[in-house]
């Protein structure tokens, strides 16, 4: 009997395991919806432009913004938390505007890369080789292929420890190391800057910026 129960154990914990991943998803697909459409509700009251990164980092988002974001998704906070980031286990509680880096840390660590700094917009890389790489970034809403450039995306590497996907399974690999085929069983998440959120397989995922620690979507 009890070999019985461990065997049907053993067969079933993957298969849960696996379901939840799934759920995790379908929730973070959702939260990535739902701030791309916050994103369309700021840009109607900025002359189109969309929430811009933080001065000194590609993907944070400044305070200010926050503000408003909070106040045209009534205060849904949760949106702007990944559910299968488990690598900083911290939270911050409900979005705190007063917490210095409430949009990138405890639970959230969805990369807000959308209408960047200035200061920031270097680190794009020019993927095309057309001698700008103003092309690989979206900052407003009619921007010519929108669909293509990202808003905001899941974390996609672990901190200095190369790709890491949050959905599936998820596997570490070394720094500045881009070859993806060994996470042909996870994917990440993404919405766009036409509004919609699709999961990602590894081997679809590009490079978009940073010299040194890519992410890509």
């Amino acid at each position: 009997m009890v070999a019985i129960i461990a065997l049907l154990v053993a067969i079933l914990i993957p298969s849960l395991t696996t379901a939840r991943k799934q759920a995790h998803s379908t929730v973070c697909l959702g939260f990535l919806e739902q701030q791309g459409k916050a994103a369309f509700m700021y840009a109607h009251e900025t002359k189109g432009w969309f929430p811009s990164c933080q001065y000194d980092a590609i993907e944070r988002i400044p305070k200010a913004t926050r503000r408003l974001l909070t106040r045209m998704t009534s205060k849904e906070a949760q949106i702007y938390y990944c559910p299968s980031n488990e690598i900083r286990p911290w939270t911050v509680k409900n979005f705190e505007l007063n917490y210095p880096d409430a949009a990138n840390e405890g639970r959230i660590l969805y990369w807000w890369v959308a209408n960047p700094h200035p200061d920031q917009a270097s680190r794009f890389l020019d993927l095309d080789d057309d001698g700008t790489n103003k092309d690989e970034y979206i900052t407003k809403v009619e921007q010519r292929d929108c669909y293509r450039f990202a808003l905001s995306t899941d974390q996609s590497r672990q901190m200095a420890a190369g790709w890491y996907f949050f959905h599936g399974r998820g596997q570490g690999l070394q720094p500045n190391v881009t070859d993806t085929k060994g996470l042909v069983d996870s994917w990440k998440n993404t919405v766009y800057g036409d509004g919609h959120a699709e999961s990602v397989k590894a081997f679809r995922v590009i490079a978009r910026w940073g010299l040194s620690n890519y992410a890509g979507w």
